[in-house]
């Protein structure tokens, strides 16, 4: 049985791509929380909704499909999409996430922002 669920109406549910237990460094409020995405764009975990209930919560909106989301080898955060780059996910400021495009190229970042 399934912890969580969400349907497909609205325009930023497509399908669920991807998905790890956070066990990084760089984000210290996600460590041991659950991080996927969604084909739309979406950046995702699932949080505690109360006591005993647990809920999707959106971290990040990208203007690109994702198609995956994975590890590096010191388990920070990869997201990979169709038709644009491969990004790291990091912490920016006041609890907000960006990411910093590490393929085609590292010389760009951009900001992918939604708060915690």
């Amino acid at each position: 049985m399934p912890v969580v669920t969400y349907g497909h109406e609205g325009s930023a549910n497509c399908a669920v791509v991807g998905g790890v237990v956070y066990q990084g460094q760089v984000i210290p409020n996600l460590i041991g929380t659950y991080v996927f995405g969604d084909f739309c764009g979406q950046i995702r975990i699932i949080g505690r909704n109360g006591e005993s209930g647990m809920k999707i919560v959106d971290i990040a909106s990208l203007p690109w499909p994702i198609t995956s989301i994975g590890t590096d080898a010191n388990a920070e955060l990869l997201v990979v999409t169709f038709g644009g780059p491969i990004l790291r996910l990091i912490e920016g400021k006041s609890g907000y996430f960006r990411s910093a495009i590490i393929a085609p190229t590292d010389e760009a970042s951009i900001q992918v922002s939604q708060p915690v």
